[in-house]
């Protein structure tokens, strides 16, 4: 039921999970992060087998923590954001992306 009293039909509610699904295959949907030591680096993994390393020193909660913590990188539950719980780090992962890779966005490209 929405706020407004409203109840929500079986073929309203089937629509809305069939769009969700099609929305979900079109997404960019991360698989995993983990820590590389060897590049001091971020790598984030998607679905669809590409993927990005991230400079720690881009991403700015992460600069000035001890390497060991890092390995304790999760990615969060829908997969939009990665943590270190224990820490209360939360970074997400598009707002990463828009910032640490603004010379590959597309508008940015096409507007030059």
């Amino acid at each position: 039921m929405r706020n407004d009293g409203h109840v929500v039909s079986e073929a309203e509610f089937a629509r809305a999970v069939q769009q969700g699904r099609q929305n979900a295959k079109r997404g960019f949907r991360v698989r995993f992060v983990r820590y590389w030591p060897d590049y001091d680096a971020v790598a984030i993994m998607t679905e669809h087998q590409g993927g990005f390393l991230v400079p720690r020193a881009s991403i700015e909660p992460l600069r000035d923590l001890d390497v060991n913590a890092l390995s304790r990188l999760e990615l969060c539950p829908g997969g939009a954001a990665f943590e270190i719980a224990d820490l209360d780090i939360h970074v997400s992962i598009h707002g990463l992306l828009t910032d640490a890779l603004p010379a590959v966005s597309p508008t940015k490209i096409l507007s030059r």
